[in-house]
């Protein structure tokens, strides 16, 4: 697979695993180091700045019938909601 440039390239090779690419969904993840496997996605090169490639998450997982939508914050009770109460 050919990267934005080279420092991209260099890092995913990296053993410090500093960057990853998830390649089933298209994304470039900087990985969460808390013994978990999640990770946060970046949208541009750190590098060269360049914009990295739309990700394909939501043509492998689309929306559609049966999932639930998330509720709006007037719609779940006070004492469900996180922050400061006012």
């Amino acid at each position: 697979m050919k990267h934005c440039c080279k420092e991209m390239t260099d890092n995913l090779q990296d053993e410090d695993e500093i960057l990853y690419f998830f390649k089933e969904f298209n994304e470039y993840l900087i990985p969460v180091h808390d013994g978990g496997s999640s990770g946060i996605v970046i949208r541009y090169c750190p590098w060269c700045g360049q914009r990295l490639p739309e990700s394909a998450r939501e043509k492998t997982f689309p929306k559609g019938k049966g999932l639930s939508k998330r509720k709006s914050q007037k719609e779940v009770p006070r004492r469900g909601r996180s922050g400061p109460k006012f």
